[in-house]
């Protein structure tokens, strides 16, 4: 029963979609908001996007660059490191 019982935290849920955010904008694949939330700011900003080529442009080189990309994988590899790194002799006191 994952999830029962578990309350829900809107902070921690905030802070995430700000962070993707921020790294989507990084990327040059979007724009961040900031606090300006007013209609023609969102207008503006959706303009901008669907606008300037180099926005989608970054959206797919990132796409292409992490194709085959699955978290699964992401664990496995991060194990294997692991274990190969403790391996080496100068990590064994």
């Amino acid at each position: 029963m994952g999830g029962v019982g578990k309350s829900r935290n809107p902070l921690r849920s905030l802070r995430a979609t700000r962070l993707l955010g921020s790294r989507v904008d990084g990327l040059g694949a979007g724009l961040s908001m900031g606090m300006d939330r007013s209609e023609e700011s969102f207008r503006q900003s959706l303009g901008q996007l669907l606008g300037d080529e180099s926005f989608r442009l970054a959206a797919e080189q990132f796409a292409n660059q992490h194709k085959g990309f699955h978290p699964e994988y992401a664990v496995s590899h991060t194990v294997q490191m692991i274990e190969k790194v403790l391996r080496i002799p100068k990590f064994h006191g």
